[in-house]
Order: structure tokens, then C-alpha cells, then sequence
């Protein structure tokens, strides 16, 4: 059984499963599906809907930190993990808040 807790803010919503140690937050509302993943590094995944557009950003070991460097839209995601509180571990890389 899993711990999975889920926010919404702002336009988008934030998925976190603190026992497998993952963020997935989920980008506006249109709710368009993920038709293509792609792969920044071993611990970050973009996923993009069939009109490519940006529709979700997948995070592991999060209790590591959370890297937004080269994600897209770092400054909107930053902003919700701060007011969230998520991310406070060394790693969090919030070069792009705006």
C-alpha cells in the first residue's frame, strides 16, 4: 500500500509518493494523456501530450533533492514546491526561479 498524497496549485497538480520516493506533478488542466516520455537524466522524465506539449514532469529520489535545472517551466514548479514545502533537501536547484 502506498502513501501517495496529491495537491493542487495553482495550474498544476503535484503527486507525491514519499514511500517510493517520487514527485509527478501534473501541468495545467487539460488533462490530456502522455503519449511521449522523455528523458532528461536517470532521476528526471518529461512526458508530452500528442500535440507536444509539456503535461507532466516526473521526479525519483526526491529525498535526494529535486533538480530543476533544464526542466521546463523551473520558476512556476519552484514556486509550487516552495509554497508546498517539498524540496528541501541539498539538491534542489532553484537557478530558474523567477
Amino acid at each position: 500500500m502506498t502513501n501517495m498524497q496529491s495537491f493542487g496549485l495553482m495550474d498544476m497538480q503535484l503527486r507525491i509518493d514519499p514511500d517510493a520516493r517520487t514527485l509527478y506533478i501534473v501541468l495545467g488542466h487539460s488533462g490530456e494523456m502522455a503519449m511521449e516520455t522523455r528523458e532528461i537524466d536517470e532521476r528526471r522524465t518529461l512526458d508530452y501530450d500528442l500535440r507536444g506539449d509539456l503535461v507532466g514532469v516526473e521526479f525519483l529520489d526526491i529525498d535526494e533533492g529535486i533538480d530543476l535545472d533544464g526542466v521546463p517551466h523551473a520558476g512556476r514548479i519552484a514556486r509550487a514546491l516552495a509554497v508546498m514545502q517539498i524540496g528541501r533537501a541539498p539538491r534542489l536547484n532553484s537557478s530558474h526561479v523567477a
